[in-house]
């Protein structure tokens, strides 16, 4: 594991991901599994293998996962069924998902990931809808400048030009 991270630190993600299948092989325990297994899904989720992507997150126990892990997890998994073009399923897992967190702010930061899938299958409205009730939770930085921008890009493609230019001046 720690060879992967080094490979992966080089930008040699293919050694990387060598490195993890061997870590795999010698069937290391507990943690050590699941962090290895997390680790090359993230590396064949960059390198677009979707496939063995979507089966190896299936295998991630999430009891071994603290909460950022199982957002991370759940957002990786989210990308994946997104840049398959499964954006209807990403949103039904996010529906399922979102509400067994605790903290508001990562409830709001997977918010937005479910807005796009709203966007990204033509579902406006609820985008809109979702993206309202985050906005105000989301703590000021990149992800609410990026989330503010998805909501005035909405207002546009709703032909809400004043809405759209308000939310662009925030």
């Amino acid at each position: 594991i720690l060879l992967a991270k080094c490979e992966q630190g080089r930008g040699n993600a293919e050694e990387a991901a060598r490195a993890l299948c061997g870590a795999l092989a010698s069937r290391p325990g507990g943690i050590k599994y699941t962090q290895a297994l997390f680790e090359l899904t993230r590396i064949q989720a960059e390198q677009e293998c979707f496939d063995d992507v979507v089966t190896k997150l299936s295998r991630i126990g999430e009891r071994d996962l603290n909460s950022a892990q199982k957002q991370e997890l759940l957002v990786l998994t989210i990308k994946v069924y997104r840049s398959m073009g499964l954006s209807e399923r990403a949103a039904g897992i996010l529906n399922t998902q979102i509400p067994t967190f605790r903290d508001k702010q990562i409830k709001a930061s997977l918010g937005v990931h479910l807005a796009r899938c709203y966007v990204d299958i033509d579902e406006l409205g609820r985008a809109e809808e979702v993206l309202g009730e985050v906005l105000p939770v989301l703590s000021s930085g990149r992800q609410r400048y990026r989330a503010t921008c998805d909501l005035a890009e909405i207002y546009l493609k709703l032909g809400r030009i004043e809405e759209a230019i308000t939310m662009s001046r925030e």
